[in-house]
């Protein structure tokens, strides 16, 4: 069989390996960086006690920090919010006991 052709199955048979994945998915591109000794030892540390390779490691925490910058996004529009009611709150209070005070000015 010519390399790059596509390869015959026969019935009855299953393919051996692992299934090709879709192009790029799973797919990693290297990444080059400089890191200080204690950083390279503690991430050495982490990625020992979990199993994980080195790199495997890096990538990780590399997404969980873009996942928690999404989450704090999130957060803090939410807190506007909440402070946005807060105010719009305690002004239409305020609105009462100014009324109430010139109803009590008037009588």
């Amino acid at each position: 069989m010519a390399k790059g052709s596509p390869k015959t199955i026969l019935p009855g048979r299953r393919p051996r390996g692992r299934p090709a994945l879709p192009p790029e998915a799973g797919k990693r591109h290297p990444l080059g960086i400089r890191t200080t000794a204690e950083l390279k030892k503690k991430i050495e540390a982490a990625a020992a006690e979990s199993g994980r390779s080195i790199a495997q490691e890096i990538e990780l925490r590399l997404e969980r920090s873009f996942d928690q910058d999404t989450m704090l996004a999130r957060v803090l529009g939410r807190l506007d919010e909440f402070e946005e009611g807060l105010l719009r709150t305690r002004s239409r209070g305020l609105k009462v006991f100014r009324d109430a005070a010139r109803k009590r000015r008037k009588e």
